[in-house]
């Protein structure tokens, strides 16, 4: 069962043309339920017949799009209005405490409600520039043996086809799978017949891919303009080549077929099929010689492609991603020269993949005196907090501890510090902390824990909005002794699993108290 998007229908209106309304297939929802505090842009859900599958992931908290900063959902739902259908554009996202820019091309509400087509489909078969007669027809393929070479397609699906483009207008309404009907005249007689469809897939695995372009030249001979190397090793026919004849072999005699237009190149070629090799006779630097190439599927061209694509100069994996997936919703059609130094200065981040770091979370605070309900206190304002989407639900905590350093001596510590090389196993300098760093003891049970040590303890709701500040009142803090006293917080985000020490407020680490020295800079 899909579950449905809820935020779209925020948009969603019946008299708005639903081919106009952009559409991102997120949702800051969890399943049907709002839940509280959800106004921050988490993604919750994304659906696959979105743009954003693949790309983006549930947690992810949106930023920024086309340059726009998103506070809050309303925020992301006036900006997605600005936005039209197909249009490229750059989402900034935090995502286990990196921001990352990711490209989205935006889809209509029209097509994601009603998913089309990604591959038109395709018969195998060539035509003359200016009309539909059939110059060449794909050995193997759908067409083959039910269409031949000279016939003029008349209809497509009881639809009257004159010209290339009505012809490709009637295929695109075509699909996979389903039978196709056409009306063709075949030396001056009308026929109909019948095409059964398969897939894209096997599409790609039965057409040959050959990346030479010709041209007649001197209206005799059939002059290579141009070459690709990631088809049908292309790269060894050059281009100024002249191709005369394919040579081949059938049932043991050895056959020669001349090549005088670009219509006999093609019909030759297409008469074999993937890996199949082709040896054509050529005539390079006024010196006949023959080239010997194996053809490759489409498959093989694509895999070419992604090579050739990933290997780019400057490109990174997300570029290259970005490349292919325009490639490949284009529908193979290319990319123009503009389009891809757009991708070039595109800056897409890589994703940190070191588990270690992104494990852990990073706070950062400050303290004042303030008073809060007319009571003296230290304030701790938290001036980064992890996010929601960082925080593991029922299994994270916030703990704060608040402890006596005034005597601590800066100058002593270092010197202890350096004594010995290994700085984390040092018991001299493990009992220097713990003589003169007295964790802070309380009189009032509610703020106590273990043996009356002072904290602040919270479980985290990812669904809540991140602290802006705690505050301890003096009231509830007992000092080890009178006078000017220098106070330090202790900030931990853990889970329940971490034990403190009962007396001391320290972090048991396999039953050991953790005395590690940069706990207490």
């Amino acid at each position: 069962m899909k579950i449905p998007i809820i935020n779209q229908k925020e948009i969603n209106t019946i008299n708005k043309d639903k081919s106009k309304i952009p559409c991102f297939g997120i949702s800051f929802e969890n399943e049907t339920i709002r839940v509280k505090n959800s106004d921050r842009p988490i993604i919750r859900m994304i659906d696959e017949r979105g743009p954003c599958e693949g790309v983006l992931k549930i947690n992810d908290l949106v930023l920024e799009i086309k340059g726009k900063k998103i506070k809050n959902i309303k925020n992301f739902f006036d900006e997605q209005k600005k936005i039209k259908p197909d249009e490229l554009i750059i989402v900034r996202i935090k995502r286990n405490r990196q921001e990352l820019n990711r490209a989205i091309r935006v889809i209509s509400l029209k097509e994601f409600n009603n998913p089309k087509q990604k591959h038109r489909v395709r018969l195998g078969i060539e035509f003359k520039e200016k009309n539909l007669k059939i110059i060449a027809v794909q050995k193997k393929w759908i067409t083959y043996k039910v269409l031949k070479v000279g016939d003029i397609i008349l209809e497509i699906n009881k639809k009257k086809v004159k010209t290339i483009s009505e012809y490709d207008n009637e295929i695109e309404k075509v699909i996979w799978g389903e039978k196709l009907k056409v009306k063709i005249n075949r030396d001056e007689k009308i026929l109909d017949k019948e095409i059964q469809t398969t897939s894209f897939d096997e599409y790609k695995k039965r057409i040959v891919i050959f990346g030479v372009k010709t041209k007649l030249f001197k209206k005799k001979f059939v002059k290579v303009i141009s070459t690709q190397s990631t088809h049908s090793e292309g790269d060894l026919i050059k281009k100024g080549d002249i191709i005369l004849s394919i040579k081949t072999k059938i049932m043991g005699i050895n056959l020669k077929k001349k090549i005088v237009n670009d219509d006999d190149l093609i019909r030759e070629v297409v008469n074999y099929e993937p890996t199949q090799r082709i040896t054509f006779e050529i005539l390079r630097k006024s010196k006949k010689e023959l080239v010997e190439i194996q053809l490759i599927s489409f498959y093989g061209f694509l895999a070419n492609n992604e090579k050739l694509t990933r290997a780019f100069p400057g490109f990174n994996e997300l570029q290259a991603d970005l490349m292919l997936r325009e490639y490949e919703n284009s529908d193979y059609a290319g990319l123009d020269i503009d389009f891809r130094r757009k991708i070039i200065n595109m800056n897409l981040e890589v994703e940190n993949e070191d588990d270690e770091i992104n494990k852990k979370l990073f706070i950062s605070t400050t303290v004042k005196k303030e008073k809060v309900s007319d009571k003296d206190c230290f304030v701790l304002y938290f001036n980064d907090f992890p996010a929601g989407y960082e925080i593991e639900n029922n299994s994270t905590y916030l703990k704060i501890y608040a402890f006596d350093i005034t005597d601590l001596d800066q100058e002593e510590y270092e010197n202890i510090y350096y004594e010995t090389e290994d700085y984390e196993d040092n018991p001299k300098l493990e009992n220097y902390i713990r003589d003169n760093c007295h964790i802070i003891k309380t009189h009032n049970i509610d703020w106590s824990e273990g043996s009356m040590n002072l904290v602040q303890a919270k479980l985290l709701d990812p669904d809540d909005e991140p602290i802006e500040k705690l505050a301890f009142p003096f009231s509830v803090m007992h000092f080890p002794k009178a006078g000017k006293r220098k106070i330090e917080f202790r900030v931990f985000i853990c889970t329940k699993e971490l034990k403190f020490h009962e007396t001391e407020g320290r972090p048991l680490i396999y039953s050991l108290v953790s005395y590690r020295p940069e706990h207490f800079k």
